[in-house]
Parts: structure tokens; C-alpha cells; sequence
């Protein structure tokens, strides 16, 4: 018995907050049956109680690491109220992304210690989600706002359906996915959004990556986006930054970044960026990918990318 109600807290510690208050809709959802598939990494009982130890030769101190399975992209990087919330690309019970490929999130106030908290997505439900982004809802751009608490949203790839978000009204702590999802249905290989604050005209910019290229949208109400252009040659998880030349804050220049770190250097007025040179690459000797800057302070993101959260992160402000 003792077992049995063990067995059942966990489940519920993990997958209870999203099960029961999925937000549904009266709507027809269209899903991929699902694939069985033998995993060869698949982790057996044994091995996820001996990882929750910490204390593998192996497994590092410092830098966050889940307490089973595999960890991946540094996905959604959010600071509210002092707390920092780290999203990643995880699979619990493998030591590849295979069956029950997830959403991992964990907070922290100080970068060091971390607190693991139960996935945002499921691996089922949101059709083994993909990468995306975190914004803190500082204007009620969704009319969301319950009480004090700003809404958190996330917005994620699900390889079903589209672009779909999940928002949370108690600082983080549950998560409801939207009923309005997809937000942008899926069509040419759609994925990776990155949702950032556009000051000029007060509105929500999306860059997402599409068929070998980028694409921008624009939202209001972060639920309806309009396509605003569109850049070739890129190849997944883009982001989008602006930065002062040589720390002069009245000269600024914007980056768009590529998965592998390869960036161009031009000009965004909101609807269309203008490469001012040739895709400029990171350089053969650093690795790194799917970079995301972090969105630290008020309607603002951090001038500095990030990559994945097995390397030390550091959350820096402007």
C-alpha cells in the first residue's frame, strides 16, 4: 500500500499540473498516432534511483543536470520576481529524446542551485514538443492576469499541430495550455518560435524557423499573428537581438542568430531585417547551438545568448 501511494504522489508531482488543467476547447484536434518504438537507451527503474543521488563520477556540481534522463536545448530562459526559470529539452527515462521527449523546468534565485519542477509539456498531448521560447505577460497582452501575479507564457513546437503556448497565472508554479492552440498551424516544417517585445509600436514580434529559412510575425494579443517577411538560408532555432555598438547605446545594431551560432548583422524595423553583411559563422573551433538570449527585465531580453544548460549559464542584465 505504502508503495501504491508513493507510486501515485510522483505521477501526480509530475504530471498532475498540466493533466488536470489542460485548458481544452470544443474543437477537433487532428493527432499522429502515436509509434511504438524500442528505445535502446530507454532507462530502467534502477537507473533512474541511482541517478536522483548525484553522485556519479560524472555527473556535474555545478552546472544544472535533471535528476534522470537526458537534458538538451536551453529553451524559454525567463526572470520574474527574482526567480529564474529554466526551461530545456528533456526525456526522463532515456538517455536519448525518444518516447517521452518533454519540456524539463527548474528555478533558481541565485543560478546555482536549481530546483527541478514538474515538465510544462507532455510528451503525448503536445505531439513530442520542440523548442521555443519564454515572455513575461508585463502589458496582459492575453487578458490572462489573475490577481498580482504577471503571466508567464511559453510558446513551443507541437510537431502535431503548430505553434501552441502554455501560460501560467501563479509564478510559474502550473501550467495551462491555451485553448485557442495552434496559434499558428503547422505548415513547412514550422518550428523553434522565438517571441520577443517590439517597443516601437508596443506589439509582440514571432521568428520562427520554416522550409530553410525564417519568418516574422506580428501579434497584439499574442494569439493572432500576422506574417510580416521572410530570410533564406537558415537552419533552425533563430533568434533575434538587438545590441549597442562598442557599448554606445545610441548606435545599435541587430543580430539574427542561426541554431549553430552563425549570425548576420544589419538592421530590423519591426517587419523586415536587412543584413548589412554575409552570415558571419561562430568559428570552427567553438561548439555551440541553439542559442537563446534570456528575457531578464521589464519588455526587455538580455544582449547575451545562451547555450545548452549542461554548459554553466549565466543570466546577465542590461
Amino acid at each position: 500500500m505504502k508503495k501504491l501511494v508513493c507510486c501515485l504522489a510522483a505521477f501526480l508531482y509530475y504530471y498532475g499540473a498540466y493533466a488536470i488543467q489542460a485548458d481544452t476547447a470544443k474543437k477537433t484536434v487532428e493527432r499522429k498516432p502515436r509509434q511504438e518504438t524500442t528505445d535502446p537507451y530507454r532507462l530502467d527503474y534502477k537507473d533512474v534511483f541511482d541517478n536522483m543521488n548525484y553522485d556519479q563520477p560524472l555527473r556535474p556540481q555545478v552546472h544544472y543536470t535533471p535528476l534522470t534522463g537526458q537534458i538538451a536545448d536551453a529553451t524559454g530562459l525567463v526572470k520574474y520576481k527574482g526567480t529564474y526559470h529554466l526551461f530545456y529539452m528533456s526525456d526522463e527515462w532515456s538517455k536519448q529524446r525518444r518516447d517521452n521527449k518533454n519540456w524539463g523546468h527548474a528555478t533558481s534565485n541565485d543560478c546555482i542551485f536549481w530546483t527541478q519542477e514538474p515538465p510544462v509539456t507532455n510528451s503525448i498531448i503536445d505531439n513530442r514538443p520542440g523548442s521555443g521560447s519564454g515572455i513575461v505577460d508585463w502589458n496582459n497582452s492575453l487578458k490572462l492576469r489573475r490577481g498580482v501575479e504577471k503571466t508567464l507564457v511559453v510558446f513551443y513546437t507541437d510537431y502535431g499541430r503548430g505553434v501552441a503556448l502554455a501560460f501560467s497565472n501563479d509564478a510559474g508554479k502550473t501550467w495551462i495550455r491555451h485553448k485557442a492552440n495552434p496559434v499558428i498551424p503547422s505548415h513547412n516544417d514550422m518550428r523553434d518560435p522565438n517571441v520577443f517585445w517590439h517597443k516601437p509600436d508596443q506589439s509582440w514580434r514571432m521568428v520562427v524557423y520554416e522550409s530553410n529559412g525564417i519568418q516574422f510575425y506580428k501579434s497584439n494579443d499574442l494569439l493572432k499573428w500576422d506574417f510580416l517577411s521572410r530570410m533564406d538560408g537558415f537552419y533552425e532555432c533563430p533568434d533575434i537581438i538587438q545590441m549597442p555598438v562598442g557599448g554606445n547605446e545610441v548606435n545599435k545594431k541587430w543580430v539574427v542568430i542561426n541554431g549553430n551560432g552563425a549570425y548576420y548583422i544589419g538592421q530590423f524595423d519591426g517587419t523586415k531585417f536587412t543584413p548589412e553583411t554575409s552570415m558571419i559563422p561562430l568559428g570552427s573551433l567553438i561548439f555551440l547551438y541553439c542559442l537563446y538570449n534570456v528575457c531578464v527585465t521589464n519588455l526587455k531580453s538580455s544582449q547575451y545568448p545562451y547555450k545548452y544548460p549542461n554548459c554553466l549559464i549565466d543570466f546577465k542584465r542590461i
